[in-house]
């Protein structure tokens, strides 16, 4: 799911736990290691991609994503 932030661009972050999320920046830096992000989080909501009548609890599915003001390296 993903939504647009006004003169940023969307991009999918890896997260240290393996998992990843959509982040909306102006330009992130290119680290070997660790990145470390200010940001907003937003709520980003709208109908499932793959329903399942049985499981499902509510007919919107939501996400949380990063609106990121700035970002730096971590040594």
């Amino acid at each position: 799911m993903m939504t647009a932030v006004d003169g940023k661009k969307s991009e999918y972050f890896d997260l240290e736990d393996g998992w990843q999320t959509v982040v909306y920046a102006k330009d992130l830096p290119s680290c070997p290691g660790l990145v470390e992000l200010d940001a907003t989080v937003l709520r980003v909501s709208g109908p499932s991609k793959r329903p399942d009548q049985e499981a499902k609890l509510k007919d919107d599915y939501q996400e949380l994503q990063l609106d990121v003001s700035a970002a730096r390296c971590v040594k």
